[in-house]
């Protein structure tokens, strides 16, 4: 099976299956986060095994692939987006940490992702971007560019993981999604709100077709395309639409028996969408990700997001050369020592730190602490969350401007 069809069916898997306890209370997350860590703890260890064969490292990687990705959405939920990332790394072969220098990227420069996006934006309909869904960083620089693409008439914001009656309480829980219950995609979503974005569920539930796993693959692909359809574009042909998917989805480019949502969108309505990656190049806490991260990060001249151009075009380098238009790049985020909390939140995110009150910070085992705004239903997703540890320095909360009030597990 190829890599991208395994990821891609993960996170189909995923998004067609509730989260344990997700849309309960602290408490509930921190029981089912432990519950995860438990299901895998066996396994993860075999795989450090030296003696363990490659072939049954392979199939090792393969019975944890679920029950891993599962893991790691629930600790992004609890505010550790560093382990996150490791968890999921555990489910790919080990790759070289770096690759032979690429002139492509020597004789690139970088460009700040926003205005380069923005720039080509102007003059499309459909812009497609797609994340990792274990990265939150890459939902705060989507909340960004959502943010610039209003300004130039954007209306229609269609998201992958929104149920279909996301608002349906009037705010943001658990139940809005499968990974809404994440701080900053939350975040995002309530940020689009605020700028008059009309929200659009358009995932297709593929799990009972009875296929192959190519043909399911299609059958969702093609279920969501007509979604976006049926819900903007019969309506409102011209409307400008901005698509937030995962992996694989914004693929544009086709080949037969290997076409994904964007190529299918484009064959469908005769529209070209603006397609761009943002889920390969970041950084990765254990040194793993894409071998040719370190020429492309070597670019960046700040904190934030930045494209590749080279003679005044967009570069794309790693897996989706040739099948997307742009890639945005994410520099590394160290922990600010200030804060003890990753750059991002701040650079990208823009959000201000709150200290925790001392008397919530666990004197024994540990805690999920969260923080929501100043009167917020006990069920809204919070703006931010923390797994405090006992005997650990306690972290900065990072939260939108505004009051706010705390809560711990108990």
């Amino acid at each position: 099976m190829r890599p991208t069809l395994v990821v891609t069916l993960l996170a189909a898997a995923l998004a067609a299956t509730a989260l344990p306890a997700a849309a309960n209370g602290p408490s509930e997350r921190l029981a089912a986060l432990k519950a995860a860590e438990d299901s895998v703890a066996s396994q993860r260890k075999a795989l450090d095994d030296p003696s363990l064969s490659e072939p049954a490292r392979q199939a090792l990687r393969q019975q944890l692939a679920g029950p891993m990705q599962t893991l790691a959405t629930l600790q992004t939920f609890a505010g550790a987006p560093d382990a996150a990332i490791a968890s999921m790394d555990l489910l790919v072969a080990p790759r070289a940490s770096a690759a032979p220098p690429s002139p492509a990227i020597a004789w690139a420069g970088a460009r700040d992702a926003i205005d380069a996006i923005i720039e080509q934006a102007a003059s499309r309909q459909i812009v497609v971007l797609n994340e990792a869904p274990h990265v939150p960083s890459q939902r705060a620089f989507a909340m960004q560019l959502a943010r610039a693409l209003r300004k130039i008439g954007y209306h229609y914001l269609a998201v992958e993981t929104l149920a279909e009656s996301p608002l349906a309480k009037g705010y943001l829980t658990a139940a809005s999604g499968n990974y809404v219950a994440e701080p900053s995609f939350a975040n995002f979503l309530r940020d689009a709100q605020q700028q008059k974005w009309t929200l659009v569920p358009y995932e297709y539930k593929f799990d009972d077709l009875g296929l192959n796993a190519g043909d399911n693959v299609a059958g969702r692909e093609l279920g969501q395309v007509d979604h976006l359809v049926k819900r903007i574009l019969a309506n409102d042909p011209k409307g400008k639409i901005f698509i937030y998917t995962a992996y694989d989805h914004v693929r544009e480019k086709q080949s037969p028996g290997d076409t994904w949502m964007a190529g299918y969108l484009r064959e469908r309505t005769g529209i070209d969408p603006l397609t761009i990656d943002q889920s390969q190049m970041y950084a990765h806490p254990g040194g793993g990700g894409d071998p040719l991260y370190p020429q492309v990060a070597a670019k960046a001249t700040g904190a934030k997001p930045f494209v590749l151009s080279r003679v005044g075009s967009p570069e794309v380098v790693g897996k989706y050369k040739g099948e997307v238009d742009m890639q945005v790049i994410h520099p590394p985020y160290p922990v600010v020592a200030a804060t003890g909390r990753p750059l991002w939140m701040s650079s990208v995110a823009g959000l201000t730190p709150r200290a925790i009150p001392s008397n919530l910070w666990p004197t024994s085992g540990r805690r999920l602490i969260e923080v929501r705004r100043k009167g917020a239903p006990a069920d809204e997703v919070p703006l931010d969350a923390v797994l405090a540890v006992a005997g650990q320095k306690p972290p900065m909360m990072m939260v939108p401007p505004g009051d706010v009030e705390f809560s711990a597990s108990e």
